[in-house]
Order: structure tokens, then sequence, then C-alpha cells
């Protein structure tokens, strides 16, 4: 069993991808934002794990859906600087009517030793830098103003917790 377990953990689950499409409610949201399309992409994870080819489809996938905004909530990286390029390099293709926003995840700030010392230090504002440039639009801590159909409301993007910043 417990084979069978790490086998679908590794191999399986991490290749599944499910499209869900939620509704969610909001009290006191003006009726000219009813129906906004976002797409949610989360935890990437570009390293030795992640196969080019379904990334790509992944993302042929995520252009091809009709939304409004697209926003990406880290971990792009697994570790290091390695795959940073590799990453930015697929998704400059992604667009939406309000654009392609993003956060940095726990391992975008590198996953720190025993000792809380960071092991790439740099890595944030490479990614965050490199991510811009592409069109992916990083918020840490702080937000922006969106506007759809005559109505604006505010985009947040909070730094991760762990990252102490």
């Amino acid at each position: 069993r417990t084979w069978a377990r790490l086998g679908y953990a590794r191999n399986i689950e991490p290749k599944w991808l499910k499209n869900h499409e939620v509704t969610i409610p909001l009290s006191g949201w003006p009726k000219a934002l009813e129906g906004l399309r976002i797409l949610h992409l989360s935890d990437l994870h570009a390293g030795k794990h992640l196969l080019p080819g379904y990334l790509d489809e992944t993302l042929k996938r995520v252009q091809n859906l009709s939304v409004d905004l697209i926003v990406i909530t880290g971990d792009f990286v697994h570790k290091g600087y390695k795959y940073v390029d590799w990453i930015c390099e697929r998704l400059q293709g992604l667009s939406a009517p309000l654009g392609v926003s993003g956060v940095l995840g726990n391992h975008d700030f590198s996953v720190r030793n025993a000792l809380g010392i960071r092991r790439y230090p740099k890595l944030a504002s490479t990614l965050e830098q490199k991510l811009n440039a592409v069109g992916v639009r990083i918020l840490r801590n702080e937000s922006r103003i969106l506007t759809h159909q005559g109505e604006s409301f505010s985009l947040v993007g909070l730094d991760d917790l762990w990252s102490g910043e």
C-alpha cells in the first residue's frame, strides 16, 4: 500500500489537471461585476518534475478559456534559480482583458534551511522582475484597481506569511 500511495503522489496527482468552475456569490458586489470570470492557477513548482509538455498543454487550455482575469498564486518554482527563465518563457503568452497578476509563494522566497537562512536570497526579487517583464504583474503587499464594465474593484496581493516580508 505504501508504494501505491507514493506512486500516486509522485506520478499521478502532480499531472492530474482538473478544471473547476465555481460561482461565488458576493454580498454587495456591483451588478456590473456579476459574471466576472477569474482563472486561478496555483503551485506550478517549475522544476525537474514538471514536464514541459504538461505545462504547455495546461497553459494552452487556459488561454482557450474565456476569462476576464488570470491570477497565479505561487509557487512558480520548486527551488533555486534554474527554472526561473523556463517558467517565465512559458507564462509570457498568457493574457486576459484585465491582465495576469500573481503573488509569490514560500518556495519562491526559497526554502529555508534549519538555521533559517535563505538558500537563494535573491530568488524572490529575481522572479518578481522577470515575471513582471513577461506580463505577469506580481503584487507584493500591494493592491491594484481594476475596472470591468465601468465598475472598479481592488485586486490585493500579499507576500507569503513565512517570507517575513
